[in-house]
């Protein structure tokens, strides 16, 4: 017979409840109850309820600062949320982000039942959703084209992973056509087969960001082969791609770094693979080093051998002087592997080019401008220095004669 404490079974149907993708955002539609305002925390606690249930409900300080200073007791409402288990009292609530009269957030309906729909079908399920490359060699970026998202996740994929190519698909991320062309945007990238795809754009209200919850773009972000990781809004918004998609980010910024390793990171993990590597070459030489001694001890000593020792005192010295310079040679091939490589990797780097005092300008695809061709008067472009990015538009150009 198992037992269990308290604690233990809070903790276990916590872990279930906070593991259903179906609860994680949820929308209930019930009468504001017991409603009390923000407590000096700033936090605020009501109840929604029905003709036969009530749930309890939490809204944390950061979400109540945005919500309508004309609710009240028996207001029918819509609430957003996860719901969750308050382990010091085993009592499971809903979390709240967002709290709505029902005539402000009819739309919130139709959206539950989409929620409920695509659940039923299997496309939030965790199973479906496809791992992130370690390092990806070209990442697609859909977002409005000089957006402040944009900007920020190239920007930072620049810094963190400046090996990656990066390519822009411009889309619209609002209004009435954003859905269709973000649908658009996405099977381009999927066709110019990069290592991940990031949708993102920065918060909004729910109108702005409801293209992110159509359906049709829901079931082609759920299709994609390559993984997809979606960055729409900020951490209170959550649309259907967010559920769907491979991964979520907070924020744009979030996402570049969810997509990239840090090339710090990555320095610094092959300076202890070298570390590494010389002491276990220095454990092998004095093992061989302590048993050639051992040996050479034992046949000094064993007296039925001397005659023996005497004649092969000289072949022993020689092994030995054959062992000391294989061990040293391994040593010094594996360094100088070491060292090559380090140095291709540095060359590699266009950090190493940045600091030389050279610059390198893109195109606001994320192209390398190379000729005088590839620009047009009044393109905007990005110039990557050493110490940062310096957005640019072509006045003008004139051809260098040969």
């Amino acid at each position: 017979m198992n037992i269990f404490s308290p604690t233990t079974l809070n903790q276990y149907i916590k872990s279930r409840l906070d593991s259903d993708p179906f609860l994680y955002n949820i929308n209930i539609k019930g009468e504001l109850s017991n409603f009390r305002g923000a407590s000096g925390n700033g936090h605020c606690y009501f109840s929604i309820k029905d003709e036969r249930s009530l749930i309890d409900c939490v809204m944390f300080h950061e979400y109540a600062a945005y919500m309508d200073p004309n609710l009240k007791d028996g207001d029918e409402v819509i609430v957003e949320g996860s719901i969750g288990v308050y382990l010091a009292r085993g009592k499971y609530q809903i979390y709240v982000k967002r709290l709505e009269i029902y005539g402000k957030g009819a739309q919130l309906v139709e959206l539950e039942k989409l929620k409920a729909k695509l659940f039923a079908e299997g496309l939030f399920d965790s199973h479906h959703k496809k791992a992130l490359p370690l390092y990806p060699a070209k990442i697609a970026l859909i977002s409005a084209k000089n957006s402040a998202a944009l900007k920020d996740m190239t920007s930072n994929i620049f810094r963190r992973f400046p090996l990656a190519k990066v390519v822009i698909f411009d889309a619209l991320t609002q209004g009435e056509e954003a859905s269709k062309s973000l649908i658009e945007a996405l099977k381009a990238a999927i066709d110019a087969s990069p290592s991940v795809i990031i949708i993102g754009r920065g918060g909004g209200s729910n109108e702005d960001l409801s293209p992110f919850n159509d359906e049709q773009l829901a079931r082609a972000v759920y299709a994609s082969p390559v993984p997809i990781i979606s960055a729409v809004g900020h951490e209170i918004n959550t649309t259907i791609i967010d559920l769907v998609a491979d991964c979520r980010a907070s924020t744009p910024t979030g996402a570049a770094e969810l997509a990239t390793p840090d090339i710090d990171d990555i320095y610094a993990r092959l300076a202890f693979l070298k570390t590494h590597f010389n002491t276990k070459i220095s454990e092998i030489y004095k093992r061989n080093e302590n048993k050639l001694k051992l040996l050479s001890t034992r046949i000094r000593y064993d007296k039925p051998w001397e005659k023996i020792l005497e004649k092969n005192l000289d072949r022993l010295a020689k092994y030995r002087t054959d062992i000391n310079l294989k061990i040293n040679a391994i040593l010094n091939e594996n360094a100088q592997r070491i060292l090559i490589a380090k140095k291709r990797l540095n060359a590699l780097s266009p950090y190493e080019v940045l600091n030389r005092g050279y610059s390198i300008v893109l195109t606001s695809e994320g192209n390398v401008v190379d000729s005088i061709g590839k620009v047009r008067e009044n393109d905007e472009l990005y110039t990557r220095l050493k110490d940062g990015i310096i957005t640019s538009t072509v006045v003008s150009k004139k051809k260098k004669n040969s």
